[in-house]
């Protein structure tokens, strides 16, 4: 890994280092798809408001990966810029 022994070393240096796990996460804005909880963070809508509108089989924004539900951030961002209220 180079010259650092301790990865939280060269975080100490620099905050957007590629060696650690913070620096590694991918920013919610650039994500493909979200979490119901990454989602309602990032729309600021409730999160049990997110799952009532997720359960709706015509839902445009959902994507299933097995059972778990996630959120297509873009197709959501799109829905919402149609929307007075939801």
């Amino acid at each position: 890994m180079g010259e650092y022994k301790n990865l939280d070393e060269k975080c100490k240096a620099c905050p957007n280092c590629p060696n650690c796990q913070n620096c590694q996460k991918l920013p919610i804005d650039r994500k493909y798809a979200l979490t119901v909880t990454e989602a309602a963070e990032y729309t600021n809508i409730g999160i049990n408001k997110l799952i009532e509108m997720l359960k709706n089989p015509r839902c445009p924004f959902v994507l299933y990966n097995g059972c778990k539900k996630l959120v297509k951030r873009r197709i959501l961002e799109d829905y919402l810029d149609d929307k007075i209220e939801i």
